[in-house]
């Protein structure tokens, strides 16, 4: 995924730094992003980029792929999931070990 303008403002806005910035948008290219809720068909179903913005808003996702950036994984809360379809308590997991995976093997 490649940040745009607009992306990287909203992580400035959250405190994150350029060389921050740059490991965030190398992450969002592996990154898995993976949606759980009560309702079978959804547990751990993994989902694009564009869906998790859609469900968690631009500040709940850009806040998860910063933090699974620099921890591997997270997870954020789908405010109001049943206005989206789903059960109450969904949420999306941010998953980067791909990326610290890779970064090992190259040490």
């Amino acid at each position: 995924m490649k940040l745009n303008v607009n992306d990287i403002a909203i992580l400035k806005q959250m405190g994150y730094l350029d060389d921050d910035i740059r490991q965030i948008e190398k992450v969002s290219g592996v990154i898995y992003l993976s949606l759980f809720s009560s309702e079978e068909a959804t547990v751990g179903k993994r989902i694009g980029a564009d869906r998790a913005q859609e469900l968690l808003g631009k500040m709940d996702f850009f806040s998860g792929l910063g933090r699974a950036a620099f921890h591997r994984n997270c997870a954020r809360d789908i405010q109001d999931p049943e206005k989206k379809g789903l059960d109450k308590g969904a949420y999306v997991v941010f998953n980067s070990r791909p990326f610290f995976k890779r970064k090992m093997k190259k040490n």
